[in-house]
């Protein structure tokens, strides 16, 4: 910030961050720490005593690959009698605006947050659950961290369960697209539902070990639109993440309510 030429006067300005909708893409207390004061040029100096800062913020959460952050300066007045008190006064008399609006560039650094089936059953490397025949089964994705960012992500019948589409479950469309989780929310989770079908017919294992059927359920992202995929998933879906974290393939157990056929 400088003046050219000098003044022979003790001039004050405003100096603030502009919030969202003046062009500023950047969020204040999330991306940087928001500035409202005032500073003083001295009369026969061309630029502050001291310089203004604005503190970059350091977090976790995927945005933009690049925000913005505008800081207006605003010419106050002039000290026309050396009391201290800055009157306002015409341009000639204080300072011409030349540029009073500075533009910031934040370069994001966050990766995307992974996505996997939350762990619900206490077993960090699989995920299972079960719903009685005939009911509905709600199963949550979770993020490993909020984003900024609209996440998408698609979920597909994996085709390795013993239960019969169609006939045992409503059929699961591959690649069915989950409700958007929206981003700069702080939300880190989504559900959807898979539901189930009554018969009379006696199901489950042939050695009778087990009552119930299985459905398989794979999470899938992608990077970049595809046929199957039509829109960037902000966030990564994969085995191999760690953890539970890398639980992309989720067991559902339809338990069987009926009789061994007489």
């Amino acid at each position: 910030i400088g003046l050219t030429p000098r003044s022979g006067r003790n001039l004050q300005f405003t100096y603030k961050t502009e919030v969202g909708g003046t062009g500023a893409t950047a969020t204040a207390g999330q991306d940087y720490t928001a500035i409202d004061g005032t500073f003083t040029i001295a009369a026969g100096q061309t630029a502050p005593a001291a310089d203004m800062i604005l503190d970059i913020l350091d977090e976790s959460i995927d945005e933009a690959d690049k925000q913005t952050v505008k800081v207006t300066i605003a010419v106050v007045g002039a000290d026309e009698d050396g009391d201290g008190v800055y009157e306002t006064t015409d341009a000639a008399k204080t300072a011409t605006a030349g540029n009073m609006i500075f533009t910031y560039t934040i370069n994001d650094d966050d990766a995307a947050p992974f996505a996997y089936f939350k762990n619900v059953d206490g077993t960090a490397s699989t995920e299972t659950g079960s719903v009685e025949e005939g009911e509905t089964k709600t199963i949550t994705v979770a993020l490993s961290a909020a984003s900024e960012r609209d996440i998408y992500l698609y979920y597909s019948d994996n085709g390795s369960g013993d239960a019969t589409s169609g006939a045992d479950y409503t059929a699961i469309n591959d690649y069915t697209q989950l409700t958007t989780i929206t981003g700069n929310l702080g939300t880190t989770e989504v559900t959807f539902d898979v539901v189930t079908a009554e018969d009379d017919i006696d199901e489950g294992a042939n050695d009778q070990s087990n009552d119930y059927q299985t459905i398989d359920i794979k999470l899938y992202s992608t990077p970049a639109v595809s046929a199957d995929m039509a829109t960037v998933s902000n966030a990564l879906a994969s085995s191999a993440n760690a953890g539970e974290q890398a639980v992309v393939l989720y067991t559902l157990q339809i338990s069987d309510d009926d009789d061994l056929p007489v």
